[in-house]
């Protein structure tokens, strides 16, 4: 299972900035360019948090497929395989926590995107 989950993630994950941008509206607005590309990048990696905490709950379930359907040293392998897919989910939601609790204790707001300065143009 979990060689099948490498080669389809890079392939599945491709599509992920096409949908993000789709949504966003990269190519409109009046703000500039690093800033629209600011914004598109946080969005970006808020889905592939998503997607990968998606990917362990899936790599959990499929664990415990394996563990209702075998029996004996497969068994045992579907608990390890359960076991790890509740410390990636943990890990990764941990994570996830502390940044937005970080970012809340230093006063920073995700739900803005940075003002950048204006570069000159030379005409």
């Amino acid at each position: 299972m979990l060689k099948r989950m490498v080669k389809v993630t890079p392939w599945a994950l491709s599509a992920a900035p096409f949908m993000v941008l789709a949504q966003t509206g990269l190519l409109q607005g009046n703000t500039s360019f690093v800033e629209r590309l600011a914004g598109a990048a946080g969005d970006i990696l808020q889905w592939l948090v998503v997607i990968f905490i998606a990917l362990a709950v899936v790599f959990f379930l499929w664990g415990l497929l394996n563990f209702m359907r075998k029996e004996g040293a497969e068994r045992a392998d579907a608990k390890k395989d359960m076991l790890w897919g509740i410390i990636i989910i943990a890990v990764m939601v941990s994570v996830w926590g502390l940044v937005e609790f970080l970012q809340d204790l230093v006063g920073v707001d995700s739900n803005v995107t940075p003002q950048t300065p204006s570069i000159p143009v030379v005409q």
